[in-house]
């Protein structure tokens, strides 16, 4: 690709992002696009949930839910995780990511992730819940597998989150 291409689709761009950015502050609409965060509250009592819940749906959405909310990361980044990405280093759990959406080329895929244990409160403890979810999932403990295998996992995580929420 020549500079002066990539100086033109730069160009290019900025200006397609300022023209949406420019209709949208116009026309009305919503300026808060995207995810709503979840407060540390509602956190805490799905886990509480998820923690006495059983079966496997329960493991898996606990499972996914710790880990997502203590690594800060979008969900894709935690299905993308092989089990080869999770490592132990002195009192933590380390996970490495292969690329995320601010580093799409895998640049800082050698920076480590840290994620403490919570023992004064076991529902919320990331440590305690991984090891309920691959306890229960002896599969998974091949180094090339996937820590969410299989098809469609955020898919199958709303459904189950969604489920949650109506029968509580």
């Amino acid at each position: 690709m020549s500079d002066n291409f990539k100086k033109n689709m730069n160009q290019f761009l900025s200006g397609m992002k300022r023209t949406v950015a420019k209709a949208k502050a116009e026309s009305g609409e919503s300026l808060d696009e995207g995810k709503k965060y979840m407060s540390f509250e509602v956190y805490s009592k799905l886990c509480d949930l998820l923690f006495i819940g059983k079966g496997d749906d329960y493991l898996f959405a606990h499972a996914f839910l710790t880990l997502e909310w203590n690594l800060l990361s979008c969900s894709d980044n935690c299905f993308a995780l092989y089990l080869n990405h999770v490592q132990w280093a002195n009192d933590s759990m380390v996970v490495y990511f292969g690329k995320a959406k601010g580093d799409q080329f895998g640049e800082k895929s050698c920076e480590p992730w840290h994620v403490y244990s919570n023992p004064n409160m076991p529902s919320l403890c990331p440590v305690l819940v991984m090891a309920k979810y691959l306890i229960s999932q002896p599969d998974l403990l091949r180094p090339q597998c996937l820590l969410f295998p299989g098809g469609n996992q955020y898919e199958r995580f709303i459904k189950y989150f969604i489920v949650l929420l109506l029968t509580t």
